[in-house]
């Protein structure tokens, strides 16, 4: 709503504020920029959005998209600045390249004992063309590029050989494992385009849970 100049957002995110009220990390996707007018087809929106969603829990705010930059290099730089002046971090986009160097390229995250890391897969058609062949068989899934760092590559590699569970968030960063695993269940620093379908009778070599 507006409010004279400025924009609230708080109120948008009433209804699921309490689901991440407990939570002891939460990582939010956002698809645009944070650097104000003009809005409509630049998919900018007020720093007031990063506000709000601080208030309803987010800590990490994940920047890895086109529309990032579409106002350019100021404009990501001015989202990234808001991001943080709300309280939270910014995730696998960089104003500069020190930013970058800085981070190492990878996120790694110890909460409550549970590590995370994050991996890359760059969605297409194949996540979202529906299935219209009778045969399921006959479905061809268009290829996606994803990659994994040495670091969570590491991280995995140890997870597995201690006894430890892989758990993918979402399907994505499972489509992510299951095209990057070697045959051994191993894992390495990678990227390749991947045309993997993953159906009823698939055997799994890269996760425990989902």
């Amino acid at each position: 709503s507006a409010g004279g100049s400025s924009y609230q957002y708080t109120n948008t995110f009433l209804d699921v504020a309490h689901l991440l009220a407990d939570a002891d990390i939460a990582s939010a996707n956002f698809e645009g920029n944070l650097c104000g007018e003009p809005y409509g087809s630049t998919f900018s929106a007020p720093q007031s959005m990063a506000t709000a969603l601080q208030k309803m829990g987010v800590d990490l705010v994940q920047m890895a998209n086109s529309y990032s930059i579409n106002r350019g290099i100021s404009g990501l730089a001015a989202s990234l600045d808001a991001i943080k002046s709300a309280g939270m971090e910014p995730l696998g986009a960089y104003a500069t390249n020190a930013e970058f160097q800085q981070s190492k390229g990878y996120t790694i995250r110890t909460v409550q004992g549970v590590k995370i890391a994050f991996v890359t897969l760059h969605v297409g058609l194949g996540t979202f063309r529906p299935v219209s062949a009778e045969n399921i068989l006959d479905h061809h899934m268009h290829a996606e590029l994803c990659m994994i760092s040495q670091e969570t590559a590491d991280l995995l590699n140890q997870t597995k050989a201690e006894g430890g569970r892989v758990i993918c968030v979402g399907t994505t960063s499972c489509r992510t494992l299951e095209s990057l695993v070697n045959e051994d269940g191993t894992f390495e620093a990678k990227s390749k385009w991947t045309e993997i379908f993953i159906y009823p009778g698939y055997t799994f070599k890269a996760m425990d849970g989902l």
